[in-house]
């Protein structure tokens, strides 16, 4: 609905433009006002006639306050100023909505002004309006040298208060504001009729639509997964609950003692990094000469070396040593959850010792834990406490205090797990010590893990779309596709996508799950075969069409075969690079029970 919505829109803009043009008498570089069939003369001259006098009726009234409010604010927005500051203070301040609603709103801005300022007032010839009848305290400082139509600030206020509401009602209100206050003001000192303003408002409120076409809305919904059939328990206190906090993955020494408040009975360990000075029961540090304790229950007196030994024996390894493939293969925590051995060892223990396992941490922390915890068929309460939170995200699991409330009601859904094991088939070395592996969000291979890296080291910057783009150029600068054989065809891959349930938006910076139980495998593959794949794979994403782009394949599945597998083809595993492997069966597996309150809602 969005791409057909910012189609539509967006086909119209140079309509719109010219037929408001010509419904203000606005000469153009080719000639005169437009005309044909069904316009009459007549009627534009009583619309540039009513344009007019509304001028006019303008510059005769006046509001004291605004003769000197409306000027400051109309050079406020000059060169968008204003819409950058407004930007910057929702991006730091508002969230993951402010964010994603302040790189709309700049991206709306750039489009209009570019089709306003480069565009349009070089096609157009309207000149400003004679400044006679506006006093002398409203008129701007400096008068523009542009021409009148449409007006530029205008289309940039509306393209900003636009793309802003398309993520955020509240801070769209606020900008919304905004946005009319600039637009009068450009009335209101002289410089625009009405009829330009009016027509930039449109152009800006096209601008925001487009960018839809690219960067569809996430839905505020949280993603569908039905109420498990076996009864969850209600933990009012938090009794039977024992959550491993990853230290490393969050807030360093925040969520532990917030979970504390939220659930006093609850029996939290934190997991803090093997180099880091680690507090003893008496809230010293540890010296240079001891050994750092994998975890620690911050309040006890407990050995927390005893109790590191305690749990690394239930992983039949040392604290700290590993066992057997090491801490990535072993967890799937990789870089959030590093020497994951003594992690999982954390979380056996206490999935064998509570009735519910709970984690704090990221999406590599989260898939070593839904591993333990269907090891053990024991329910999941996922703390969001990493850095993107992609799981816990479409879970609608935005705060601590969402998990909490789920796990005190005993609300939780079912959700699909995929999983990675050996083909059976083939003979071939091991992925890891225990099978099968599994995801929770996503597995891919080739370019992919790279493009993911360069995206999410730029998105926080730039937003995500134009961080993929940037990323997906340099990433096939220097890449060489990956040979391997799909379900039995032989095929040549820049890169191979799998997710846990299928995504949105199409392309390459999928967002979102609409559903985490309709046990299927999103498959998104760049073919390598084709002449100028990269080439075309570039101008596909920057147009808009990469869904019609015969390097780009698309579609679902049930399960995947990968087989012959060229060698040293990187692998990603949630994010996670992983250890290559030359045959893989992926399919849906097992369903995880996971705490989410009802009417969970995404950020």
């Amino acid at each position: 609905m969005g791409h057909s919505l910012a189609g539509t829109v967006g086909g119209s803009v140079g309509g719109l433009a010219a037929g408001v043009a010509g419904a203000l008498g606005v000469a153009s570089k080719a000639g005169a006002a437009p005309s044909g069939p069904g316009v009459r003369p007549g009627l534009l001259g009583r619309i540039h006639a009513a344009d007019q006098a509304a001028f006019a009726w303008v510059a005769s009234h006046h509001v004291p306050w605004a003769n000197r409010a409306l000027p400051a604010l109309s050079r406020s927005a000059n060169r968008s100023h204003l819409w950058m500051v407004a930007a910057g203070s929702m991006a730091l301040s508002g969230g993951r909505s402010g964010r994603r609603a302040a790189l709309r709103g700049i991206g709306s801005v750039a489009i209009a002004s570019t089709v306003t300022n480069v565009l349009l007032k070089n096609w157009t010839q309207r000149p400003r309006p004679v400044l006679d009848l506006v006093p002398h305290v409203r008129r701007l400082p400096r008068q523009p040298w542009t021409t009148s139509f449409p007006s530029g600030h205008a289309a940039s206020a509306a393209a900003f208060a636009t793309g802003v509401a398309l993520e955020s009602r509240s801070l769209g209100a606020a900008a919304g504001v905004l946005a009319s206050g600039v637009a009068f003001s450009r009335v209101y000192t002289g410089v625009h009729y009405p009829g330009d303003v009016l027509a930039g408002a449109a152009l800006g409120v096209a601008s925001a639509a487009v960018t839809l076409r690219w960067w569809p809305r996430r839905p505020v919904q949280a993603a569908f997964a039905p109420q498990p059939r076996i009864v969850v328990p209600a933990l009012s206190g938090g009794e039977g609950l024992v959550v491993v906090v990853n230290a490393s993955a969050g807030p360093d020494g925040e969520v532990a003692p917030r979970l504390r408040e939220l659930l006093p009975l609850a029996t939290v360990w934190e997991r803090v990094p093997a180099d880091s000075d680690t507090p003893d029961g008496n809230g010293n540090g540890g010296g240079p000469g001891d050994d750092a304790a994998p975890y620690r229950e911050p309040g006890t007196r407990d050995d927390a070396r005893a109790t590191a030994a305690k749990a690394a024996a239930a992983n039949g390894s040392a604290p700290g040593t590993g066992a057997g493939s090491g801490a990535e293969s072993e967890s799937g925590a990789g870089s959030d959850a590093a020497d994951g051995s003594d992690l999982v060892a954390m979380l056996r223990q206490a999935a064998a010792e509570g009735v519910v396992l709970g984690v704090a941490g990221g999406d590599g922390t989260i898939n070593a834990a839904a591993k333990v915890a269907l090891e053990f068929g024991v329910p999941l309460a996922v703390f969001p406490a990493g850095t993107l939170n992609h799981f816990a995200g479409d879970l609608g699991l935005q705060r601590l205090e969402d998990t909490a409330r789920a796990v005190r009601a005993g609300e939780a859904v079912l959700v699909d797990v995929a999983e990675i094991a050996r083909d059976r088939t083939h003979d071939f070395g091991p992925l890891s010590e225990t099978e099968p592996e599994v995801f929770l969000n996503t597995f891919s291979l080739g370019v992919y893990p790279d493009l993911v890296r360069a995206r999410e080291a730029m998105e926080g910057r730039i937003g995500k779309w134009p961080a993929m783009l940037v990323g997906l150029v340099a990433v096939l600068k220097e890449a060489r596709p990956v040979k391997l054989r799909v379900n039995g065809r032989a095929r040549s891959v820049w890169l191979l996508f799998l997710g846990n349930g299928a995504y949105a938006p199409p392309g390459f910076a999928p967002a979102y799950r609409p559903n985490l139980h309709d046990g299927l495998l999103d498959v998104r593959l760049v073919d390598a075969a084709r002449p100028a794949a990269r080439i075309r794979l570039v101008a596909a994403v920057l147009s808009g069409t990469l869904g019609r782009s015969r390097v780009y394949e698309a579609s679902t599945a049930r399960a995947m075969r990968l087989t012959e597998i060229q060698a040293g083809a990187p692998l990603a595993v949630d994010g996670e690079v992983r250890p290559g492997a030359s045959q893989l069966r992926i399919a849906k597996g097992r369903r995880l029970v996971v705490y989410r309150p009802l009417g969970a809602r995404r950020a």
